[in-house]
């Protein structure tokens, strides 16, 4: 096996992982419809929860593939993103006039 191949890590399965997991943003998040479209695939739809993101909070399923790693459903970011993360600065622009 060359070096490179060995950085990465063995391949994941359910005892091993080589990633968390991986997320992919969708632009539509119909909980209704995605379990329904997971159903007839025959995958069990996970938990959808509201959960902070690279864009911030919204709509969000993790699923695990046959392999063992792990999905991330995200949906937009909702509109109120009034929770805010205890400790962060948040630094303001000055206009220029």
């Amino acid at each position: 096996m060359a070096r490179l191949e060995k950085r990465g890590g063995a391949a994941a399965g359910r005892k091993r992982r080589n990633m968390d997991h991986f997320c992919v943003q969708i632009a539509e998040f119909s909980e209704s419809k995605i379990n329904a479209h997971l159903k007839r695939k025959g995958i069990e739809p996970g938990t959808v929860a509201r959960r902070y993101g690279a864009l911030g909070y919204g709509p969000s399923m993790y699923l695990t593939d046959p392999d063992g790693n792990t999905l991330e459903l995200k949906g937009p970011p909702d509109a109120d993103q009034s929770e805010k993360m205890p400790d962060a600065v948040l630094r303001r622009r000055n206009k220029a006039r």
